[in-house]
């Protein structure tokens, strides 16, 4: 709980745990989960995953909270290109 009596949560996400937030963009860093909203929040770095072998990603910032259902509407898989 915070100082104002809600329920927070958070989880690390670490490389090995290879996390997709959907099939298109990986995410490592931490999940954050506040009662009071109605998302979760993640806040790391992400990329872009390409089947195409000739398109490098890095991975760059990202934080923002995600409805699952704008951004997950699929089960997550590897490409691997």
């Amino acid at each position: 709980m915070n100082k104002d009596l809600e329920s927070v949560g958070s989880a690390d996400v670490k490389p090995e745990d290879e996390f997709y937030m959907s099939p298109f963009f990986g995410f490592q860093g931490k999940v954050e989960m506040l009662a009071s909203a109605k998302y979760l929040t993640f806040n790391g770095k992400t990329n872009i995953q390409s089947s195409c072998s000739n398109i490098s990603t890095t991975w760059f910032p990202f934080r923002s909270p995600i409805d699952p259902k704008q951004h997950c509407d699929r089960p997550a898989q590897v490409w691997r290109g």
